[in-house]
């Protein structure tokens, strides 16, 4: 076993943890949720880990900057909220099919809610100790981790896609995963439903009901027209 740091966050490696490295992310997670070897699944947890405690750190210690003890506080979200999505994994599931990079996109929307329960938590307890007096926009709320995109650009946007990506930058996590779900099978545009997977995953997710996803993915698209048709 030997320990690396990446982005200022510990990462440690087994040696059965290299085969892993080239799993796409759903099959990382579906060997998480078959395998029954503690040490191999031990690897595959430290694998899933490397690839997504930069993001969680990197939004954990932006939400948590306001307090004097800030770098340990947002090690103490990073921490709790991968203990919790790892007891949580067996609850998980992934539409079928999906794409890597919605796949990314899906996982980092999935933590994100987890670590926005540990930060609301650590909101609650810390803002009595300092007896600070915290407006509306320190307080976490459901979007606080907002999934980066970190994709290499490949090419210089034109006008509408700059204005499609702020629009889709200014839709909450929800809203945003919603609609990409929707985007993903093409059923957009079209009279084409979601596939009971993928809507059974956003339920389950969320903990909402069908019909106000379908509400919340109009009022989306609504938004996203308003932004990419103004003038």
């Amino acid at each position: 076993m030997s320990l690396l740091y990446k982005e200022n966050i510990m990462t440690i490696t087994f040696p059965e943890q290299s085969q892993f490295k080239a799993l796409n992310e759903k099959d990382l997670i579906l060997n998480l949720k078959s395998e029954t070897d503690s040490r191999v699944i031990k690897a595959l947890q430290f694998e899933f880990y490397n690839r997504y405690a930069p993001y969680v750190f990197k939004i954990a210690t932006q939400a948590c900057r306001s307090y004097e003890d800030a770098d340990f506080l947002a090690r103490e979200v990073l921490q709790k909220t991968f203990i919790n999505a790892f007891k949580a994994l067996g609850n998980f599931d992934l539409p079928d099919p999906i794409s890597d990079d919605v796949c990314k996109k899906v996982l980092k929307a999935w933590l994100g809610k987890i670590g926005n329960t540990e930060l609301k938590k650590v909101y609650a307890e810390k803002k009595d100790v300092y007896n600070l007096s915290f407006d509306d926009t320190y307080e976490p709320v459901d979007s606080t981790f907002i999934s980066s995109l970190e994709e290499e650009v490949v090419e210089i946007p034109n006008e509408f896609m700059l204005k499609l990506n702020k629009a889709l930058d200014s839709l909450k996590e929800i809203d945003r995963l919603i609609v990409l779900t929707y985007a993903s099978e093409g059923c957009i545009n079209s009279k084409k439903h979601l596939s009971k997977n993928s809507m059974d995953f956003l339920i389950k997710t969320f903990e909402t009901t069908p019909e106000n996803i379908r509400q919340r993915k109009r009022r989306a698209l609504e938004k996203i027209k308003t932004i990419c048709f103004s003038s």
